[in-house]
């Protein structure tokens, strides 16, 4: 059986080469006995810079597909694999978790007003208020649906987690973002 080992080497310049070397014993044909090795070294440094060039691409589109494109945020389906996988480690260390849904009240009557680009506008906005106050590395802020968001807060009980949404509130409404078909006007 030929083994295959691939490694760098270092030319005069200082740049670097792929090798790729193939050995595999050599055997006498009749008594079967060894003999030799036979050593294919062969530079494998195109191969090598394509494959790297794919892990890059896969490694890019895998981050978009975690990422709503509106927001910049986490989407709906990376929350989903999110909460089950910080679920599971909850229920493991029998430790708390929260999740705060945030609906924008009269949305569609925000974009009717103020039109879709506004619309999108406000949306991010709300979303970077929410990254404002959500800044633990262990926590997610998610687009749920069109004019929902959700957050999951990991290790986080139920006083803390009405205090954080409520600083999300507060912060949404200090962007004072103008709406005339909101009572309160913003």
């Amino acid at each position: 059986p030929a083994t295959t080992l691939t490694y760098r080497c270092q030319k005069k310049d200082g740049s670097y080469l792929w090798m790729e070397a193939n050995i595999s014993l050599y055997c006498d044909r009749v008594s079967g006995e060894p003999i030799g090795y036979v050593n294919v070294v062969r530079n494998v440094t195109e191969r090598k810079a394509a494959e790297e060039k794919l892990q890059d691409a896969y490694l890019a589109l895998e981050a978009l597909a975690a990422v709503d494109a509106l927001t910049g945020i986490a989407n709906r389906r990376h929350f989903d694999d999110v909460l089950a996988r910080e679920w599971r480690r909850a229920i493991r260390a029998e430790s708390p978790i929260s999740l705060l849904l945030l609906d924008v009240d009269h949305f569609k009557l925000y974009n009717d007003l103020y039109g879709h680009l506004r619309g999108d506008s406000c949306l991010r906005q709300i979303a970077e208020a929410a990254l404002d106050v959500i800044q633990r590395p262990g926590d997610t802020v998610a687009r749920f649906g069109g004019e929902e968001f959700a957050i999951i807060l990991s290790d986080t009980d139920r006083n803390p987690a009405l205090d954080l949404a409520e600083r999300i509130r507060q912060t949404v409404e200090d962007r004072d973002l103008a709406h005339s078909g909101n009572p309160p006007g913003v």
